[in-house]
């Protein structure tokens, strides 16, 4: 019989056990979060953001200090203000039916009053992933609503935890909001493994896996510290056992499927556009500007 692979999963880690490393960033979330204080967590895509954001629901779900939600900003339930709110007081325990389809401004105020009754009975925490998807819809999520969620968070009574390609600051100054929403965070970035992170994942005891010195000096010199190029690296060499070991072809293997999850130039070519159209913008408002003085 043949060993199930434990490095198959390339979506977000759910079980804590299979979770490695950030022991820095999250001794600083955990630290801010004890004083019900806010962490913008900012990185490349498939570094890890999503499990980290997991990890720590599920810690903080055992405890008794906290109550916590986790919201994928993927999901379009929360695509509108009206959604978002009544979804997060639900997915947070409290009553979500103080939302109604009545004016924006109304179900902002219902809002914040169950967020600030809550908090006097345990800690609430929001966890947003893909935050970017909201600072995107602009219409819906506008400054007003941004400066409710920054004033229960700057007055103790909620602590978020973001996760997004760009920092917050970043975000909201390309989106053009006047809110000062992202100043009551710190920011954490999450970037490779160190090396002592990296020999952690590689050491773990796991049933039926057993790396040779040299396989493990391979997958290291392939991985490079990256977390999800090290869980391909560690299928490909696990699933080449009984095999005969051919570094070249295992190397092209293991290089073809960490392109296969990368859009560095897709992103690339989305930032230009997006620095081009701001660029734009700004010779607009200059030109109408040396007008006006003339």
């Amino acid at each position: 019989m043949v060993a199930n692979n434990p490095f198959s999963n390339r979506r977000m880690i759910k079980n804590p056990d299979d979770f490695f490393g950030r022991k820095d960033e999250l001794r600083t979330i955990f630290s801010r979060l004890s004083n019900l204080q806010s962490c913008d967590v900012s990185g490349e895509r498939k570094i890890g953001k999503s499990s980290l954001l997991h990890y720590i629901f599920m810690k903080l779900r055992d405890g008794d200090e906290y109550r916590v939600a986790y919201i994928d900003m993927q999901d379009p339930k929360y695509h509108t203000v009206e959604g978002f709110l009544k979804y997060s007081l639900k997915e947070l325990g409290s009553d979500p039916i103080v939302i109604s389809s009545n004016s924006h401004n109304e179900n902002l105020i219902a809002f914040s009053d169950s967020i600030a009754d809550l908090s006097n009975e345990i800690k609430p925490v929001l966890l947003i992933d893909e935050f970017g998807k909201l600072t995107e819809r602009q219409e819906e999520f506008n400054n007003d609503f941004f400066d409710a969620m920054r004033s229960l968070g700057y007055h103790g009574n909620i602590a978020y935890v973001t996760a997004s390609l760009h920092s917050l600051k970043w975000l909201c100054t390309a989106g053009n909001f006047t809110s000062p929403f992202y100043n009551i965070f710190s920011q954490v970035h999450l970037g490779l493994f160190s090396p002592d992170e990296t020999t952690e994942f590689l050491s773990a005891k796991r049933e039926g896996v057993v790396f040779t010195e040299k396989e493990i000096e391979f997958i290291k010199r392939i991985a490079k510290n990256h977390p999800l190029h090290l869980q391909i690296a560690c299928s490909h060499v696990f699933e080449n056992k009984g095999k005969v070991y051919d570094e070249k072809e295992l190397r092209k293997d293991i290089k073809e499927e960490i392109k296969s999850f990368g859009d560095k130039w897709t992103r690339k070519e989305r930032c230009i556009v997006k620095y081009i159209k701001y660029s734009i913008n700004d010779i607009k408002e200059i030109i109408k500007s040396g007008l006006s003085k003339k």
